[in-house]
């Protein structure tokens, strides 16, 4: 006699859920810099301020998204030419044409707020602004401070010029 094994059939049912922590966000909701984004969450970005957040980020790096990026800001009629034979960023640093400097992914100018970011112990040395971690919690705490003031939060990253450029308190 012959013995049948019957293999037993198994169903599988999926039911799909939405997860709570994504719930306020958009389906739509896409960034030009996700990495930085990513690390933004972590550091207490509230979710409605990504968006302006990412836009700052890309515009501030020239489109780049990356967190070495270092701005020059030069004494008026100087540029990058007056500066020449400095090859690293801290040498560079010395050519007596450089006004200030702005650092990393939301380009945080070191002669306007240095002081207050190493007062409230989020920074060093300016250096640890290339980091993203540091550096958007750096943002986070001149967007607080702008706030705190009674002021828009967004005023460090203002412009006054059509392609972006240049400080809106100027």
């Amino acid at each position: 006699m012959r013995k049948r094994i019957l293999a037993p059939i198994i169903l599988t049912l999926t039911i799909a859920t939405t997860s709570p922590a994504y719930a306020s966000q958009k389906p739509s909701e896409t960034f030009k810099c996700p990495k930085a984004i990513a690390v933004a969450r972590t550091v207490g970005w509230q979710t409605r301020h990504l968006q302006q957040l990412d836009h700052i980020i890309y515009r501030e790096t020239g489109r780049t998204c990356n967190p070495a990026v270092i701005g020059w800001n030069y004494q008026k009629g100087k540029t990058h030419h007056d500066c020449r034979g400095k090859r690293h960023w801290w040498r560079y640093r010395e050519c007596p044409y450089i006004r200030s400097a702005d650092f990393g992914l939301t380009q945080i100018n070191d002669k306007t707020w240095l002081g207050y970011l190493k007062q409230r112990k989020i920074i060093k040395h300016e250096k640890q602004l290339f980091h993203p971690s540091t550096n958007l919690k750096a943002a986070k705490a001149l967007y607080d401070y702008a706030v705190a003031r009674g002021e828009d939060g967004w005023i460090a990253w203002a412009t006054n010029k059509p392609n972006g450029s240049g400080n809106g308190s100027q």
